[in-house]
């Protein structure tokens, strides 16, 4: 299937089967996909492929020189990634929520089971509702899904535009948000405008944020009494220096709640 169009307008890509040949796109005005579908082979040539809400599920994808102007739009819908084995890809993946902004994706997979699996990506143009930071942040997350992969372990690479960021990106740290808690990734790459985890077992919104803003995930905790001391031992999750925690006294009166 080749949707080019001469002269340039924008196109609507409706299919009600997966194509199982190659969907290929070369219109500088973009392509709107108008259904959930899947596609053995697609090739971007020029312009934008818009999922709109709608989701596309991939085997193989070639885009050369991706950019704000030749990507995949998934700001609302989900870019799927079929894997029947380990291996890196990335999602090329941008939004346009009043500009365009290109803000790719890599997932490297370096260990797991795949049965009809795919690894899913989005990116929405704003603050994550969950991170607290107040200086130093970034105006974009990404939201990565499995599925049919078990006991999956992966590497990450997410890139925001110079735009997204709000205050110093120097003192930026990578976080991935667990539903309840955020478990700490590197430092971000300013030079790269790069955020990235490796050895990660889970998957859900990853974004940007101050250290101390996107609360750690405590992996052990104990106290022990020596004398009228008592010693605190605690271990986090990798990655993030912790110097210190704030603790909250509680006192009881013998006997009573």
């Amino acid at each position: 299937m080749n949707l080019t169009e001469v002269p340039p307008r924008s196109q609507v890509l409706c299919c009600g089967r997966p194509i199982t040949g190659t969907l290929r796109i070369n219109n500088p005005n973009g392509v709107t996909l108008s259904q959930t579908t899947s596609a053995t082979n697609v090739e971007i040539e020029s312009g934008n492929l818009d999922l709109d809400n709608k989701n596309l599920t991939i085997t193989n994808l070639t885009i050369t020189a991706p950019s704000a102007s030749k990507m995949i739009i998934a700001d609302a819908g989900e870019l799927r990634k079929v894997y029947t084995a380990n291996g890196s890809f990335t999602f090329p993946i941008g939004d346009n929520t009043g500009t365009l902004e290109y803000s790719p994706v890599t997932i490297n997979m370096t260990s797991g089971t795949y049965s009809n699996a795919f690894v899913s990506a989005k990116v929405i143009n704003a603050k994550h509702p969950n991170n607290t930071s107040a200086g130093n942040y970034i105006n974009r997350y990404w939201t990565i899904s499995r599925s049919g992969i078990t006991n999956p372990v992966y590497d990450i690479d997410l890139f925001y535009a110079d735009g997204d960021v709000a205050g110093n990106k120097a003192d930026l740290w990578g976080g991935r948000w667990s539903g309840s808690s955020w478990s700490p990734l590197n430092s971000a790459i300013p030079a790269e405008n790069k955020l990235s985890g490796t050895g990660l077992t889970s998957f859900s919104d990853f974004t940007g944020g101050e250290a101390d803003a996107l609360p750690v995930e405590l992996t052990s905790f104990t106290a022990k009494a020596t004398g009228s001391v008592v010693n605190l031992n605690w271990e986090t999750k990798p990655r993030l220096i912790i110097t210190g925690l704030m603790l909250r006294e509680i006192q009881q009166e013998h006997g009573r709640r």
